[in-house]
């Protein structure tokens, strides 16, 4: 008999949700120029300071691999290797898209009417049903999430001229 551990499934999981993630995110911003990425958060789970093992790590080196852009904001975690935006506003400055990583009760509080002008383009990722789809398609935000193997998208047309005028044919 061989003496080894298998992997338990939740890790199985985790190890591929970075992988998941930079999919999705592709399939709605393709890789090409000026392609930047708003994570949110950094740590290794909700409201926590830790980021060591954080898949924000593994986050970093595939959107990189893409030749997209990232800025990381994480109020919390303390230690994050490549660094964090000082706050939510520069993180989506011009960003194509918003990924939620750790889900910190401090997003919760993140008004998505606030941010969505400051973004190049309105998409929001979230996998744990953390934000309310609903607020957020009804300010212009394109949301994607992944629950139990299925994924979502919701998807409201813009409001707003500026959308169209900034974003390429």
């Amino acid at each position: 008999p061989l003496a080894t551990e298998p992997i338990p499934p939740g890790g199985r999981v985790n190890a591929r949700t970075p992988i998941h993630i930079v999919r999705r995110v592709r399939e709605h911003v393709p890789s090409g120029e000026r392609r930047k990425v708003a994570r949110l958060g950094a740590s290794y789970k909700a409201d926590v300071d830790d980021s060591r093992e954080s898949p924000s790590e593994k986050l970093v080196a595939l959107f990189e691999e893409y030749d997209y852009e990232t800025a990381v904001f994480d109020p919390m975690a303390r230690g994050f290797k490549h660094g964090l935006c000082p706050n939510l506003e520069a993180a989506v400055e011009g960003a194509d898209a918003v990924v939620l990583v750790v889900n910190h009760k401090i997003f919760k509080n993140i008004n998505p009417a606030e941010i969505g002008p400051r973004m190049r383009r309105s998409l929001l990722f979230h996998a744990r049903k953390f934000f309310d789809a609903s607020v957020w398609s009804a300010t212009v935000f394109t949301v994607v999430s992944h629950v139990r193997g299925r994924s979502r998208t919701k998807t409201l047309p813009p409001p707003r001229a500026r959308q169209d005028a900034i974003l390429p044919p």
